[in-house]
């Protein structure tokens, strides 16, 4: 399926990743167009897991830091699963397909979450498959390709994660200043919606989609930075990513007492930078200050803008570094870094 989807891609002139990525050039103006036009990009080269089976709800409640229960045909959420010590293994995108959930993941952690995962099934009915192939999926945003959209699907849904359905596939709202959407579908589905909302957008390619998810102080977490962070430390409590309701988790004993009796002291900021070099998942932050040594920060996401050499980023900060400012990337003596507020902060966060 994703063969044929990729093909149809490349001979419509519209793949917006090729393998080498897109120019400099050619990535600032496709930020341009995120930012302030209507765009379109592939979402197809993320993993999905298939959870299916008579104990798939329970398995997945008893692990993941959201309610599982509140996902159904109308609802999607985002979700963290952590390890014992509470740190974020891997973030997730879940929607309900049947009776099967699914799980979108970066592609580099789907074999190992996998394996990870089915440790935990023992004598469970539950039935945990790669689905990567199981469904097109691709992101729409601005309001000429929303209006595409639902000439197609009808009504579309209102408030992030929300989900609607109808003979065409899926369509999620994703959180954004400008309307978003991921839409998810068979082959034939696809190509049609696809069709339809490529008249009225531009296609981009993966930087762009994600500046928007950085605009948007939405976290993804690669695989090198698996196991490193606290669900608050990527502000999941802000964009509806954690449950403090829903009981026992894996590593929720150590999520709670952070939040309840601890003082979370790193925390995801907004940041840009001028740079001739791009920011990096993974790449650590430095005070400017040559007295003081020692990492105070990482980059969690990072995304050309629209101006050339300039890149915008979510990264994790040390409090006091960033009350401080006068931060730099990847030495005290590198880039300036400029800290700037989330979009949507809880009231724990901003304390």
């Amino acid at each position: 399926m994703l063969a044929a989807w990729r093909e149809h891609l490349r001979s419509d002139g519209t793949d917006a990743a090729p393998e080498a990525g897109p120019t400099p050039e050619a990535a600032a103006a496709q930020a341009d167009a995120a930012l302030h036009g209507d765009v379109i990009a592939d979402l197809s080269h993320h993993g999905v897991l298939s959870v299916s089976g008579p104990d798939a709800r329970s398995l997945l409640q008893g692990q993941l830091t959201n309610d599982i229960d509140e996902v159904d045909e109308a609802h999607t959420q985002l979700s963290a699963w952590c390890s014992i010590k509470g740190r974020v293994l891997v973030l997730f995108r879940i929607w309900l397909r049947g009776e099967a959930y699914c799980l979108e993941l970066p592609a580099g952690l789907r074999d190992p979450i996998i394996t990870r995962l089915r440790m935990y099934v023992l004598r469970a009915r539950v039935t945990i498959a790669d689905d990567s192939e199981g469904s097109i999926r691709f992101g729409v945003s601005g309001p000429k390709a929303a209006e595409a959209l639902a000439a197609r699907v009808g009504t579309l849904p209102a408030q992030p994660d929300e989900a609607c359905r109808s003979r065409h596939g899926t369509v999620i709202r994703l959180r954004g200043e400008r309307p978003r959407f991921q839409v998810i579908a068979p082959l034939e589905e696809a190509l049609d919606l696809w069709t339809q909302c490529r008249a009225h957008a531009a296609p981009v390619a993966g930087p762009a989609w994600s500046l928007l998810d950085i605009r948007a102080g939405v976290a993804s977490l690669p695989p090198l930075l698996s196991d490193r962070f606290l669900p608050q430390m990527l502000n999941l409590q802000s964009v509806n990513g954690m449950s403090f309701e829903k009981g026992c988790y894996a590593g929720q004993e150590i999520v709670a007492r952070t939040q309840y009796l601890g003082r979370l002291k790193r925390r995801l900021h907004r940041a840009v930078l001028d740079s001739p070099e791009p920011a990096a998942p993974g790449d650590s932050l430095y005070r400017r200050d040559a007295d003081r040594d020692g990492s105070v920060g990482q980059v969690v996401a990072a995304a050309p803008s629209p101006r050339r050499e300039r890149f915008e980023a979510l990264a994790v900060v040390a409090d006091e570094a960033a009350s401080e400012g006068n931060l730099a990337l990847g030495a005290p003596e590198g880039p300036a870094l400029e800290l700037l507020p989330l979009p949507c902060r809880s009231e724990y966060e901003a304390a």
